[in-house]
C-alpha cells in the first residue's frame, strides 16, 4: 500500500473518481516527480490508484466532514476537488490551511453560495472556481476570442453532448435544475430565463445540426465581468435529437416539475445518466461584437475532444493546477478568488488543451 512521506502534494478530493483518476494521470504524465495524494471515501481505492500512479499516497477522506486537510498540514502545495464538496468542507479547509484551493465541480447556486460563505475569510492563497463547463475550458477560448473585439455584444455557447460519452455521477446534477429558471446577462441587463427553452438551430463543425436549448452554467454569470460581453448564453443538445425534444417537452409542459421530487431522483438521473464507453465533446462559442475599425464581426470557435467530456474536464483542472503553483511555464497568480477566464497566461492553458488532442478551431 502508499505508505510513503511526501511534501508539496496536490492533493486530488474524489481522486479515483472518473475526472479525479484523468487530473492525476495527467499530472503524472506531465510531472513525473510531482507528488500526489488521492482522496477518497474508500481507502482502499485510493490507495490502488496511488500504486498505480507512483510517487502518490492514497488516503481516506469524507467530504461530509470538516476538518479533513489540516491533519496534512505542511505535506500540501494544493487541493483539488474532482467530487462535489456540498458543505463547503474542503474549501473552508483549504483557505483556514493557506493552500491553493481549485475546484472543478460547482453548478452556479452552489458556486453562488460558496463565495458569499466565504466572503468574510481571509483568503491569502489563490481559490480558483473552475468549474464554468468542462472545467473552464470553454469560458478560456470565450475570452481568447474576446480579446479580438473592442466591443462584444454577445457570447453564445452550444455544447453538443454525446449519449455515449463517459460520465461520472456529478456530471448529471444539472439534470436537477431543469425546473428552476435562473439569471443570465441579456443586452447589459440582467434577464430570468427557463431552462430548455428557446430553441436555436446550430450547426457544429463536426457537420451534426441541431437545435440547442438554454440550460444553466456558471460562464453566463463570470464572462461577462471579464469579456465585457453585454450578453452570454449556453445551449445544450445531444446527438440523440428525441432526447433534447423530449427533455424540452417535459420542462415545457410542467411535467419535470412533478417529477422534480427528491423520491425521483434516481428516475431523473436515469433519463440521461447512462454513461457509454466514449464519445467526443463539442462545443461551439460564437462572439459578435466590433473590431477596432468599428466593424461588425461574427467568430466562431470551437472545442472537439474526440476523448470526450471527462477529458475535457480533466484538462480544465490541470491547467487551474498550473495555474496555482506556476507550473509549465505559467506566472504567478494572486490570492483571493478567481475563474477560469481570469487565466493569466491563456495562450499556455489553450496550448495544454492541443497538447492533449483537442482540436480548437477558430474561424473567421
Amino acid at each position: 500500500m502508499s505508505k510513503i512521506q511526501i511534501e508539496s502534494a496536490v492533493l486530488i478530493v474524489g481522486g479515483y473518481g472518473i475526472v479525479g483518476r484523468q487530473i492525476a494521470s495527467i499530472l503524472r504524465l506531465k510531472y513525473p516527480e510531482l507528488p500526489l495524494i488521492i482522496a477518497g471515501r474508500d481507502l482502499n481505492k485510493a490507495e490502488q490508484f496511488a500504486d498505480m500512479l507512483g510517487y502518490a499516497q492514497g488516503i481516506a477522506i469524507d467530504v461530509t466532514n470538516s476538518k479533513q486537510i489540516s491533519p496534512l498540514h505542511g505535506k500540501l502545495a494544493a487541493v483539488v476537488t474532482a467530487t462535489n464538496d456540498p458543505n463547503n468542507y474542503i474549501l473552508l479547509d483549504a483557505i483556514v490551511n493557506q493552500l491553493p484551493y481549485i475546484d472543478v465541480t460547482r453548478w452556479t447556486a452552489r458556486l453562488e453560495e460558496a463565495i458569499i460563505r466565504i466572503s468574510g475569510e481571509k483568503i491569502t492563497k489563490p481559490v480558483i472556481f473552475s468549474s464554468a463547463w468542462m472545467a473552464g475550458t470553454t469560458a478560456i477560448l470565450a475570452k481568447k476570442v474576446s480579446e479580438q473585439f473592442t466591443t462584444v455584444n454577445s457570447i453564445d455557447i452550444d455544447v453538443l453532448f454525446s449519449l455515449n460519452d463517459k460520465a461520472g455521477p456529478n456530471s448529471i446534477e444539472f439534470v436537477d435544475q431543469l425546473s428552476k429558471p435562473y439569471n443570465v446577462f441579456a443586452d447589459g441587463r440582467i434577464k430570468t430565463v427557463k431552462p430548455m427553452t428557446e430553441p436555436k438551430y446550430v450547426s457544429f463543425e463536426s457537420g451534426f445540426s441541431t437545435n440547442t436549448y438554454r440550460f444553466d452554467t456558471p460562464d453566463q454569470r463570470t464572462l461577462p465581468m471579464f469579456s465585457k460581453a453585454k450578453s452570454v448564453s449556453a445551449r445544450i443538445a445531444y446527438d440523440d435529437k428525441y432526447t433534447v425534444g423530449f427533455l424540452s417537452f417535459m420542462v415545457r409542459s410542467g411535467l419535470w416539475r412533478i417529477i422534480d421530487r427528491p423520491m425521483f431522483k434516481k428516475f431523473r438521473h436515469s433519463l440521461l445518466y447512462n454513461p457509454g464507453e466514449g464519445g467526443p465533446h463539442e462545443v461551439l462559442v460564437t462572439i459578435t461584437g466590433m473590431d477596432e475599425s468599428g466593424t461588425h464581426k461574427t467568430v466562431r470557435a470551437t472545442l472537439l475532444d474526440e476523448k470526450g467530456q471527462t477529458h475535457l474536464t480533466a484538462l480544465g483542472g490541470v491547467i487551474q493546477v498550473e495555474r496555482a503553483l506556476s507550473l509549465g511555464g505559467n506566472s504567478g497568480i494572486d490570492a483571493g478568488v478567481t475563474f477560469p477566464e481570469r487565466h493569466e497566461n491563456i495562450d499556455i492553458a489553450l496550448t495544454t488543451l492541443r497538447e492533449h488532442g483537442v482540436k480548437i478551431l477558430i474561424d473567421g
